[in-house]
Protein backbone atom coordinates (compact mmCIF):
# COMPACT_ATOMS: atom_id res chain seq x y z
CA UNK A 1 0.00 0.00 0.00
CA UNK A 2 2.93 2.12 1.02
CA UNK A 3 4.51 1.86 -2.41
CA UNK A 4 1.37 2.56 -4.34
CA UNK A 5 0.33 5.71 -2.21
CA UNK A 6 4.16 6.86 -3.12
CA UNK A 7 3.89 6.19 -6.69
CA UNK A 8 0.43 8.17 -6.94
CA UNK A 9 2.40 10.75 -5.41
CA UNK A 10 4.87 10.49 -7.61
CA UNK A 11 2.51 10.51 -10.38
CA UNK A 12 0.94 13.69 -9.00
CA UNK A 13 3.28 15.60 -8.51
CA UNK A 14 4.72 15.14 -12.25
CA UNK A 15 1.33 15.78 -13.78
CA UNK A 16 0.95 19.28 -12.17
CA UNK A 17 4.92 20.10 -12.51
CA UNK A 18 4.56 19.77 -16.46
CA UNK A 19 5.76 22.57 -18.47
CA UNK A 20 3.98 25.30 -20.07
CA UNK A 21 5.69 27.07 -23.15
CA UNK A 22 5.70 30.78 -23.91
CA UNK A 23 3.28 32.83 -26.11
CA UNK A 24 4.26 35.47 -28.26
CA UNK A 25 2.33 37.62 -30.70
CA UNK A 26 2.56 40.57 -32.56
CA UNK A 27 -1.10 41.83 -31.91
CA UNK A 28 -1.35 44.70 -34.25
CA UNK A 29 0.61 43.82 -36.98
CA UNK A 30 -3.03 43.89 -39.40
CA UNK A 31 -2.12 48.36 -39.53
CA UNK A 32 0.81 47.14 -41.78
CA UNK A 33 -1.10 45.30 -44.20
CA UNK A 34 -2.27 45.98 -47.69
CA UNK A 35 -4.71 44.23 -50.13
CA UNK A 36 -4.98 41.41 -48.02
CA UNK A 37 -1.37 40.64 -48.08
CA UNK A 38 0.12 38.22 -45.88
CA UNK A 39 3.46 40.48 -45.45
CA UNK A 40 3.92 43.95 -43.66
CA UNK A 41 4.64 47.31 -45.69
CA UNK A 42 6.95 49.92 -44.28
CA UNK A 43 8.68 52.83 -45.50
CA UNK A 44 11.51 54.11 -45.14
CA UNK A 45 12.00 56.64 -42.04
CA UNK A 46 8.66 55.04 -40.59
CA UNK A 47 8.23 55.16 -37.21
CA UNK A 48 6.21 51.93 -36.67
CA UNK A 49 4.13 50.90 -33.26
CA UNK A 50 4.40 47.52 -32.15
CA UNK A 51 2.04 46.10 -29.80
CA UNK A 52 3.05 42.74 -28.28
CA UNK A 53 1.19 40.14 -26.32
CA UNK A 54 3.35 37.08 -24.07
CA UNK A 55 3.43 34.69 -21.24
CA UNK A 56 6.06 33.21 -19.70
CA UNK A 57 5.46 29.89 -18.88
CA UNK A 58 6.81 27.95 -16.40
CA UNK A 59 9.39 24.59 -16.32
CA UNK A 60 8.93 22.15 -13.66
CA UNK A 61 6.47 24.14 -11.70
CA UNK A 62 8.62 26.66 -11.85
CA UNK A 63 7.94 30.44 -12.81
CA UNK A 64 10.31 31.00 -16.19
CA UNK A 65 11.45 34.50 -16.07
CA UNK A 66 12.01 37.39 -19.05
CA UNK A 67 15.75 38.16 -20.13
CA UNK A 68 14.74 40.06 -23.22
CA UNK A 69 12.64 41.23 -25.59
CA UNK A 70 14.44 41.79 -28.98
CA UNK A 71 12.86 43.79 -32.26
CA UNK A 72 14.76 44.46 -35.82
CA UNK A 73 14.81 44.75 -39.36
CA UNK A 74 16.70 42.49 -41.60
CA UNK A 75 17.63 41.99 -44.74
CA UNK A 76 19.29 39.23 -47.10
CA UNK A 77 19.36 39.11 -51.04
CA UNK A 78 17.58 36.06 -51.33
CA UNK A 79 14.31 36.56 -53.45
CA UNK A 80 11.14 34.24 -52.41
CA UNK A 81 12.64 33.74 -48.85
CA UNK A 82 10.84 31.76 -45.37
CA UNK A 83 11.42 34.34 -43.36
CA UNK A 84 11.25 30.77 -40.51
CA UNK A 85 13.27 28.75 -42.40
CA UNK A 86 16.11 30.89 -44.52
CA UNK A 87 19.23 31.26 -43.67
CA UNK A 88 19.75 35.24 -42.07
CA UNK A 89 22.79 36.72 -40.62
CA UNK A 90 22.23 37.36 -37.28
CA UNK A 91 22.44 40.82 -37.55
CA UNK A 92 20.03 44.11 -38.46
CA UNK A 93 19.71 45.44 -42.23
CA UNK A 94 22.48 48.18 -42.94
CA UNK A 95 21.16 51.73 -40.65
CA UNK A 96 19.21 49.71 -38.65
CA UNK A 97 19.37 48.71 -34.90
CA UNK A 98 17.88 46.18 -32.87
CA UNK A 99 15.86 47.33 -29.99
CA UNK A 100 15.09 45.91 -26.69
CA UNK A 101 11.76 47.57 -25.56
CA UNK A 102 11.53 46.02 -22.19
CA UNK A 103 8.88 43.43 -20.78
CA UNK A 104 5.86 46.08 -20.82
CA UNK A 105 2.80 45.38 -18.09
CA UNK A 106 0.75 42.58 -17.68
CA UNK A 107 2.05 40.59 -20.89
CA UNK A 108 1.68 43.44 -22.98
CA UNK A 109 4.51 45.73 -24.37
CA UNK A 110 4.03 48.51 -26.76
CA UNK A 111 6.80 50.82 -28.23
CA UNK A 112 8.17 52.66 -31.67
CA UNK A 113 10.36 51.03 -34.18
CA UNK A 114 12.39 53.49 -36.58
CA UNK A 115 12.73 51.85 -40.33
CA UNK A 116 16.30 53.37 -41.44
CA UNK A 117 15.80 56.48 -43.87
CA UNK A 118 17.92 54.66 -46.40
CA UNK A 119 16.69 51.38 -46.20
CA UNK A 120 16.70 50.54 -50.18
CA UNK A 121 13.08 50.23 -51.51
CA UNK A 122 12.28 46.36 -52.55
CA UNK A 123 11.28 47.55 -56.25
CA UNK A 124 14.67 48.50 -56.97
CA UNK A 125 16.25 45.31 -56.07
CA UNK A 126 13.52 42.07 -57.02
CA UNK A 127 16.38 39.82 -55.10
CA UNK A 128 16.47 42.20 -52.09
CA UNK A 129 14.05 40.11 -48.93
CA UNK A 130 13.51 41.87 -45.41
CA UNK A 131 11.86 40.80 -42.45
CA UNK A 132 11.08 42.04 -39.06
CA UNK A 133 12.38 39.87 -36.08
CA UNK A 134 10.89 40.16 -32.79
CA UNK A 135 12.07 37.71 -30.04
CA UNK A 136 11.76 37.34 -27.10
CA UNK A 137 14.15 35.55 -24.16
CA UNK A 138 13.45 33.65 -21.38
CA UNK A 139 15.16 31.84 -18.18
CA UNK A 140 13.72 28.50 -17.89
CA UNK A 141 12.20 28.31 -14.13
CA UNK A 142 14.39 31.27 -12.95
CA UNK A 143 17.43 29.55 -13.96
CA UNK A 144 20.92 31.20 -15.57
CA UNK A 145 20.47 30.32 -19.33
CA UNK A 146 18.76 32.21 -21.62
CA UNK A 147 16.31 30.21 -24.19
CA UNK A 148 13.99 31.14 -27.16
CA UNK A 149 12.04 28.73 -29.68
CA UNK A 150 9.21 29.06 -31.84
CA UNK A 151 6.89 29.90 -29.41
CA UNK A 152 8.54 32.75 -28.64
CA UNK A 153 9.24 34.82 -31.95
CA UNK A 154 7.06 36.60 -34.18
CA UNK A 155 9.39 36.79 -37.69
CA UNK A 156 7.12 38.53 -40.01
CA UNK A 157 8.03 38.59 -43.87
CA UNK A 158 8.56 42.34 -44.61
CA UNK A 159 8.19 44.97 -48.05
CA UNK A 160 9.99 48.23 -47.69
CA UNK A 161 7.66 50.68 -50.34
CA UNK A 162 7.41 54.13 -51.03
CA UNK A 163 4.76 55.96 -49.75
CA UNK A 164 3.42 56.42 -53.88
CA UNK A 165 3.68 52.53 -53.88
CA UNK A 166 1.94 51.93 -50.96
CA UNK A 167 -0.76 54.73 -52.35
CA UNK A 168 -1.57 52.53 -55.22
CA UNK A 169 -1.95 49.17 -53.16
CA UNK A 170 -4.17 50.74 -51.28
CA UNK A 171 -6.44 52.99 -53.85
CA UNK A 172 -10.17 51.98 -54.85
CA UNK A 173 -9.09 51.00 -58.44
CA UNK A 174 -6.69 48.31 -57.53
CA UNK A 175 -8.89 46.56 -55.53
CA UNK A 176 -12.08 47.04 -56.84
CA UNK A 177 -12.06 44.57 -59.21
CA UNK A 178 -9.78 41.23 -59.12
CA UNK A 179 -8.70 39.70 -62.49
CA UNK A 180 -8.25 35.94 -62.40
CA UNK A 181 -8.62 35.04 -65.47
CA UNK A 182 -5.09 34.69 -67.12
CA UNK A 183 -1.72 32.72 -66.85
CA UNK A 184 0.90 32.04 -66.01
CA UNK A 185 2.05 33.97 -62.57
CA UNK A 186 4.58 34.13 -62.32
CA UNK A 187 5.41 34.89 -65.74
CA UNK A 188 9.08 34.55 -68.23
CA UNK A 189 7.48 36.03 -71.30
CA UNK A 190 3.81 35.35 -72.27
CA UNK A 191 0.63 35.99 -70.33
CA UNK A 192 -2.68 34.48 -71.55
CA UNK A 193 -5.75 36.26 -70.77
CA UNK A 194 -9.01 35.02 -70.91
CA UNK A 195 -11.53 35.50 -73.61
CA UNK A 196 -13.78 36.37 -70.76
CA UNK A 197 -11.76 39.44 -70.04
CA UNK A 198 -13.88 42.25 -71.81
CA UNK A 199 -11.40 45.18 -72.69
CA UNK A 200 -9.80 46.84 -75.28
CA UNK A 201 -6.44 47.47 -74.15
CA UNK A 202 -3.78 45.62 -72.23
CA UNK A 203 -2.04 47.48 -69.48
CA UNK A 204 1.08 47.04 -67.76
CA UNK A 205 1.66 49.73 -64.72
CA UNK A 206 4.48 49.90 -62.04
CA UNK A 207 3.38 49.48 -58.59
CA UNK A 208 3.73 53.54 -58.58
CA UNK A 209 0.87 53.59 -61.11
CA UNK A 210 2.90 54.20 -63.90
CA UNK A 211 1.74 53.20 -67.55
CA UNK A 212 4.91 51.25 -68.73
CA UNK A 213 3.12 49.22 -71.53
CA UNK A 214 -0.57 49.37 -73.67
CA UNK A 215 -1.04 47.20 -76.13
CA UNK A 216 -4.16 46.05 -77.77
CA UNK A 217 -6.41 43.19 -76.01
CA UNK A 218 -5.63 40.25 -78.37
CA UNK A 219 -5.80 37.15 -75.65
CA UNK A 220 -1.87 37.24 -75.05
CA UNK A 221 0.60 40.17 -73.72
CA UNK A 222 4.41 39.58 -74.56
CA UNK A 223 6.45 40.90 -71.06
CA UNK A 224 9.77 39.52 -72.09
CA UNK A 225 10.69 43.31 -72.11
CA UNK A 226 10.17 44.21 -68.24
CA UNK A 227 13.01 43.52 -65.61
CA UNK A 228 12.31 41.20 -63.18
CA UNK A 229 9.69 42.47 -60.43
CA UNK A 230 6.15 42.76 -59.59
CA UNK A 231 3.71 44.90 -61.52
CA UNK A 232 -0.11 45.43 -62.25
CA UNK A 233 -1.77 43.91 -64.81
CA UNK A 234 -4.91 46.33 -65.41
CA UNK A 235 -7.72 45.81 -68.02
CA UNK A 236 -11.49 47.27 -68.40
CA UNK A 237 -12.66 43.62 -66.81
CA UNK A 238 -10.03 44.28 -63.55
CA UNK A 239 -6.73 44.34 -62.67
CA UNK A 240 -4.36 41.98 -61.01
CA UNK A 241 -0.87 41.85 -59.50
CA UNK A 242 1.92 39.88 -61.62
CA UNK A 243 5.25 39.10 -61.18
CA UNK A 244 7.92 39.12 -64.02
CA UNK A 245 10.52 36.29 -63.80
Amino acid sequence: MKRITLLLVLICATTFAQDVAPTFSWTNQGSYKYNGESNVTFKPGDVVSITLNYTLGSTGGVANTLDFILCGLQDEAMANVDPDTGTWANVPAPGATFAYPGGGTGGVVTFNYTIPAGTVLNSADANLTYRMLIYLAYKKGGGATTYGGPNANAIKLTKIRSAAEISTLGTADFSKQKLSSFYPNPVKDIITIGSDVETKTYKVLSLTGAVLKEVPATGTLNVSDLASGTYILSTDAGNAKIIKE
